[in-house]
């Protein structure tokens, strides 16, 4: 599931949930201004362990390097390692 389905067409991404898990599943507010926030966020949006779900849903994977942003962020040397702040 999609976080921009859910936030888009939360009925009927609840209704196929619901009919997976078979249980019922509550409604709640949704702003969709919260679609695509991370592109505007200035904090860290990358996280490697989520680039294989990433990838399979279609989510754009930022460059190497890219995702350490903010002056506290030491860069790492490649995409594989983590990014550290102070």
């Amino acid at each position: 599931m999609r976080f921009e389905d859910f936030v888009q067409n939360q009925a009927e991404t609840l209704e196929r949930l619901e009919a997976f898990l078979g249980i019922p599943l509550a409604r709640v507010i949704l702003r969709k201004d919260t679609i695509n926030r991370w592109r505007r966020d200035e904090g860290v949006n990358y996280f490697d362990f989520f680039e294989p779900a990433m990838r399979e849903y279609n989510y754009e994977i930022p460059p190497p390097n890219d995702h350490c942003r903010g002056e506290a962020a030491t860069r790492p040397r490649n995409r594989d390692q983590q990014c550290h702040y102070a």
